[in-house]
Order: C-alpha cells, then structure tokens, then sequence
C-alpha cells in the first residue's frame, strides 16, 4: 500500500512538473532574446517578437499534404506590409542561418525563411534568432520565420537546454555565429543522415507566408547586389520594366570563392571576372543549367546606375534561372526532395503556363562559394537519379494540366 501511496504521489508530482514548465512557456508567450546578447550598437532597438512557445506550436502547427510533416508559418511576427514591396524568399536548415545576416544587411525589402528543424531545441533556436537580431537590428521590421519538421523528428521542448548560452560563447562576434553553426551542426541542408531535406515544401511554405504581391526565391547562400530592392521597385512602379502578368524577370547568377567579398555593383563584378575570380553559376558543375542566361551578351552591357532589361530569353530544357514574379507563378512540386530537379520541375510548368523570361542589366546574384564535385554530400548522384525518374512523370503531368499549351520542356 505504501508503495502504492509513494508511485501516486510521484506521478502528481510530476504532471504538476509538466503543468508548470508549460505555464511558464505560456507565460513567456513572446520570447525575445535573451539578456546580454545584443551588441551595445544596438541596445535600444525594438525586441524581435517570437512564440516558441510547445502549447503556441501545438496549437498553431498544420499538416502537410504528405501527412509527414508540422508546418508553424509565421512564429516570427512583423507589421503589414507594403503590396508594392518584393519579398525575398528563402529556406534554409538551422546550420545555414548566419547567412541571414548578410542578407538582412543587403536586402532593404522583407525576407521570409523556412526553417527545416527536425529534433532541434527551442531553446537553441531563440538564442540563434535573437544573436542573429543583434548581428541586424532591422531585422524585426522585414522578417518572417516559418518552422518545418518531420512528425516523426519534431522539435525538442528542453527546458533545461543542453546548449551553453549562445551569448557568452559568441559574444558580440557576429562573424564567430558562421563557424558556431557550422560546428553544431556539421551537415549541410541535404546531408541530413536518414532525414531527406524537402526543400520544395520549404519553398512552397515560405511563399504562402509572404504579404506582398512579388516574390524572389533564391538560395540561402546567395546574396543579390546592393539596392536590388528598392531599385527594382522604382522601375517597376515607374513601368520602364514592361512585361505583363506572366513575366519574370531573371537575374545572373555568378560564384565566387566563399572569402572574397561580395561585389556590390556590376563594376565591381566584372573587374572580378577579369580577374577570374567570379565565373558563372554552376560553370563547372552544370553548365547547361545556366548557359541560356548569356552571360557573355550581358558582361559586354556598359553597367549603369539604374536597373532595366537586357534582353529576353526563351527558356530552354533545364534551364533553372533565378528571378523576381508575381506570388501567383506556378508552386513547387513538394513530392521532390533533396537534390536535383527541384527547381527545374517548376521552371518547366511556367514555361509551359506560358510564361515569359526578361534578364535585368546592372542586377546579379551571387553564390558565395565556387561549385565543385567534392563539395556536394554523398548520396547526391543516388538523389538526382531517383529525381529524374519523378521529373519525367512530372512533365507527363504537366502536358495534361496545360492541354492548350504549344511548349513542352
């Protein structure tokens, strides 16, 4: 009996446990980041809004389509916005956020992230997120953050974290954040061993939790040139763009060794192809995947103060620009995941739908990093094979969906 006695008593205690550290997350309710973790050049700016809280998750979380996966859009709360802006849209893993410190500082317009977080600590993320807000005092006024895990991975609610405080390991370095991560974390976005990456669902998530009518989806680990936003906005508004409902207007894309600068303007950009220091995306890797952008009519343009076209070019099979649209161009096909295919499948239905492609003079990307074989994880030749296979069916289903079209990809 008395051992009865003591087993009831123990299980009060702990589901009063239980009660109290979910009262207490509830009562956090919009976490912002913790004491002494911003630099002092940023004391005085506005607390980032954050719920991370297990019952705002829970509560807030929606299926996928797959029924494999929790979707929490907008844990990070900003003001409306302008309809007229252009949101830069981008996914990402939990290693790879530092890079939203370069481009919160590059880019002047919102940025919504989708974050892939399977079996990651809440306490670890909020300390990321706010060192990140510290590195960019911006960053609550332009940015929204979308959280994706699998169901059978999900996020962890440790109280007691297991993490030091990112505060006092990094300090007021900004630049230590990179080597953090990536030390914590050492696989890459698709090197998550028995967890496949599904960067289109990260995509089509970060899409729907944008608030403006443009979009410019790039990779985490690209940064555009200085004032593409606020210079793509003016032309547009201005109508020196042209184009219609269904044109998308595409900006190269180059790479270059991840310790070189970022260049800022075309100037700067060709100077470092002379030096060939910058070559094209993709140069060595997939060539094709680029070529149609013709880079060698564009680096011959004189670069100017003020963004417009260069000319117009007709896609061609797996082409895979980067570009700027309306949010209602065609979604990404979620059944693709980890690499290969993921992007083309989508260019390939907006050709199709009838879409029109417009490359931008004196606008660019850049990947910061020079693609080479060894860099790619292992199992990515397996990964683009069982890809190709699904892109055939796709465009078999694509030509169905589209009867009337006159293209075919």
């Amino acid at each position: 009996m008395k051992l009865k006695t003591y087993l009831l008593i123990f299980a009060i205690i702990l589901l009063l446990s239980q009660v109290a550290f979910y009262l207490m997350w509830s009562q956090r309710g919009r976490l912002h980041h913790r004491d002494g973790i911003m630099s002092h050049e940023y004391q005085n700016a506005q607390e980032i809004e954050i719920d991370l809280s297990p019952y705002a998750l829970d509560s807030r979380a929606i299926i996928d389509k797959s029924n494999m996966y929790k979707i929490n859009k907008n844990v990070l709360k900003i003001l409306d916005l302008d309809e007229d802006l252009v949101t830069l849209v981008t996914q990402t893993s939990v290693s790879q956020l530092f890079h939203l410190v370069d481009l919160c500082g590059r880019w002047e317009g919102p940025i919504s992230v989708s974050i892939f977080t399977p079996d990651v600590d809440l306490k670890l993320l909020e300390g990321i997120i706010g060192k990140i807000q510290s590195c960019c005092s911006e960053m609550n006024e332009k940015l929204l953050i979308h959280l994706v895990y699998p169901i059978d991975n999900p996020v962890v609610y440790n109280v007691r974290s297991v993490y030091v405080d990112i505060a006092t390991e990094i300090g007021h370095s900004c630049q230590y954040l990179r080597t953090y991560l990536i030390n914590l974390f050492p696989d890459k976005n698709y090197g998550t061993e028995g967890i496949p990456y599904p960067v289109n669902l990260l995509r089509n998530v970060a899409r729907k939790g944008i608030q403006t009518d443009m979009m410019f989806l790039i990779d985490i680990d690209m940064s555009p040139s200085a004032y593409l936003h606020t210079q793509f906005v003016n032309a547009s508004l201005s109508g020196s763009l042209g184009g219609d409902e269904k044109t998308v207007y595409v900006l190269p894309v180059f790479e270059i060794n991840s310790k070189t600068p970022v260049p800022t303007h075309k100037t700067n950009l060709l100077h470092l192809i002379n030096m060939e220091i910058a070559r094209p995306f993709y140069f060595e890797m997939c060539w094709h995947c680029q070529n149609p952008t013709n880079y060698e009519k564009w680096e011959k343009i004189a670069p100017g103060q003020t963004i417009g076209i260069a000319y117009e070019v007709k896609w061609s099979s797996y082409w895979e620009p980067f570009y700027i649209s309306k949010n209602f161009v065609p979604f990404y096909d979620e059944r693709f995941k980890q690499y290969g295919f993921n992007r083309i499948s989508q260019l390939c239905e907006m050709y199709i739908a009838g879409y029109n492609f417009k490359i931008l003079d004196n606008a660019f990307l850049v990947h910061k990093g020079l693609k080479t074989r060894p860099d790619f994880h292992r199992s990515k030749d397996e990964e683009n094979n069982v890809n190709r296979e699904l892109y055939k069916q796709f465009k078999n289903e694509v030509l169905y969906k589209y009867p009337n079209s006159d293209r075919s990809c």
